[in-house]
């Protein structure tokens, strides 16, 4: 038997596929989440800060490095290989 964990965060979501799993004879069965503590709360505010952070970082007009063209190659580059 194969499981598929689905992560559902409106309650509407939640009817719609177990009316979906009901047509498709599929068992189910629910978990309840677990409540979320200050360390999950304070953990999602690091991740928005280090996601604006990020996006701070760059400016909207900054190419992508593959659009990015070598003006100068380095003579002293050597493409590394692995001893074996």
């Amino acid at each position: 038997m194969k499981t598929l964990i689905i992560n559902i965060d409106k309650e509407s979501t939640l009817e719609k596929f177990l009316m979906l799993a009901k047509k498709l004879h599929i068992k189910t069965k629910l978990v309840a989440p677990l409540k979320k503590t200050e360390t999950d709360k304070e953990h999602e505010d690091w991740l928005k800060i280090s996601m604006l952070s990020l996006n701070n970082a760059y400016a909207e007009d900054e190419p992508d490095i593959n659009q990015i063209q070598v003006k100068e190659p380095n003579p002293n580059y050597k493409v590394w290989k692995k001893e074996v």
